[in-house]
């Protein structure tokens, strides 16, 4: 409406089928969503921001093989609405932003998030910032409604009449989950020593409660597809996502950017992460674990002419750790470096064209083999981009 005021509102519709190789109908989903969001000025020093989202989920379940969704069909309708206002203490010097998000979703009911963050600027080149804000995480329609079967035993297998019938491992749904929650505090600073050169420091500590595992339940369940399912003494897991697990994350990151001229620019970044022995019991192969210790990239782009960018990239990150709570076992995903490569040409105002070459280095592992996971191996790959604006 004005120089300080603005309306932003964006939507979607996403249909997607998946079949199998025989071409039988296995699920249709389809996801809209809708996003609105407001800014204004109230007087000198308000800064308000608002607005609301609706996000609807809409899938059919056919022909099901291992994966049962208890009803076939379902739909999850998600709205949201948040606020936030930027005051403006003293200007150019001192600002303090705070805002809420009210979520509601059909598995949890009403969520808040939080935020409070502090900005002080007692020069042109020296930045301070604090923040404490809340997340959530809500429960999936698969934790909350899916039977996920691992193995079986047909009845009478084992003789004698045992099994007296068919019986099965899986992963039981459990609608009586919670929302992970984060508590993050944060503080920074930023100084620009020169005008080519600028410094962030960060620490953070984050607080998560509520977390989700996959422990192994004992007793008999429901089974959509015949028979029952238990663990009694069958030797078949049975496990069920549970709100078990809490722990703390902490860290410091470290970030420089230097732009001697026109035609050169590089970036380096350092980011080193502890936890807490919470953290690594509530890690699991299918859900997660801590972040590795360390991680590191470097970026260097080189403008020869107007218009033409080159590009150099290196990322190392550190070993992973992983406990999984529903085995016992632990694992360690190697460290690995990447190194990328690419070139960016702004041909005209209406066209740009995009040559990037990624892990360059060679193969290297991200993810290692567990219990309904498939390893993962990263190896070198080329693309070309080209966008129109018109």
């Amino acid at each position: 409406f004005d120089d300080d005021s603005e309306i932003q509102a964006q939507g979607y519709y996403d249909y997607n089928n998946l079949t199998t190789s025989d071409d039988a109908r296995v699920t249709n989903e389809g996801q809209a969503d809708l996003q609105f969001q407001h800014r204004f000025h109230l007087g000198d020093i308000n800064e308000v921001t608002w607005g609301g989202s609706f996000h609807n989920d809409s899938v059919q379940f056919f022909h099901p093989l291992n994966w049962y969704y208890v009803p076939q069909n379902q739909t999850v309708n998600i709205y949201a609405g948040f606020v936030q206002d930027r005051l403006t203490v003293e200007k150019d010097r001192f600002s303090l932003t705070l805002g809420t998000k009210l979520e509601n979703n059909p598995y949890t009911g009403n969520e808040w998030q939080p935020s409070a963050r502090l900005l002080f600027t007692p020069n042109e080149k020296d930045s301070f910032w604090g923040a404490v804000s809340q997340a959530v995480r809500i429960p999936t329609m698969n934790a909350e409604t899916a039977y996920i079967y691992l193995a079986g035993v047909p009845a009478g297998a084992l003789g004698g009449g045992n099994p007296p019938q068919n019986t099965y491992g899986a992963l039981v749904p459990n609608a009586d989950l919670k929302a992970e929650t984060l508590v993050s505090y944060e503080l920074g600073y930023r100084t620009n020593p020169t005008k080519e050169t600028s410094i962030d420091l960060a620490s953070f500590y984050n607080h998560y409660e509520e977390l989700i595992n996959i422990p192994v339940v004992a007793g008999s369940y429901y089974s959509p597809a015949g028979g029952v399912i238990d663990n009694g003494g069958y030797g078949l897991p049975v496990v069920q996502q549970e709100n078990t697990g809490e722990g703390d994350i902490w860290g410091v990151e470290l970030a420089a950017a230097w732009n001697p001229s026109t035609q050169w620019k590089a970036n380096l970044s350092y980011s080193y992460q502890d936890y807490d022995e919470g953290m690594i019991h509530a890690s699991s192969t299918n859900l997660g674990g801590p972040p590795p210790h360390n991680l590191a990239s470097a970026r260097l782009t080189y403008t020869p002419v107007t218009g033409l960018d080159l590009n150099g990239e290196v990322y190392y990150t550190d070993a992973d750790f992983l406990y999984d709570l529903s085995t016992g076992n632990s694992s360690v995903t190697p460290d690995y470096l990447r190194v990328n490569l690419g070139a960016d040409w702004k041909a005209s105002d209406n066209l740009e064209l995009a040559l990037e070459g990624l892990d360059l280095e060679g193969a290297h592992t991200e993810t290692l083999q567990a219990y309904g996971i498939s390893p993962v191996q990263v190896v070198p790959s080329f693309y070309a981009q080209a966008t129109l604006r018109y």
